[in-house]
């Protein structure tokens, strides 16, 4: 990920509400065994299945997304190259 990249998405990360911001960073945050375990820990403490988790993970991604497109959108049409 290049620094520009870094800093659209650590803008986008700011505008979530607290919550949201917390939510996807910690799912993201290890990898392997390490992180299976941590989704399941984040579901039992949210009270909700696993798949419902990966529903809100995904709602957020998409937040993310549109976020970025929208910061993209604002360089203009050379996409700021």
């Amino acid at each position: 990920m290049t620094e520009e990249a870094a800093a659209r998405l650590a803008v986008c990360l700011g505008r979530l509400e607290p919550r949201e911001r917390q939510l996807v960073e910690r799912y993201y945050e290890l990898d392997g065994n390490a992180k299976i375990r941590r989704h399941q820990a984040m579901a039992r403490k949210l009270g909700i299945t696993q798949e419902a988790l990966v529903m809100r993970i995904r709602r957020i991604r998409e937040k993310l997304g549109k976020c970025l497109k929208s910061l993209d959108g604002a360089e203009g049409p050379t996409g700021g190259a």
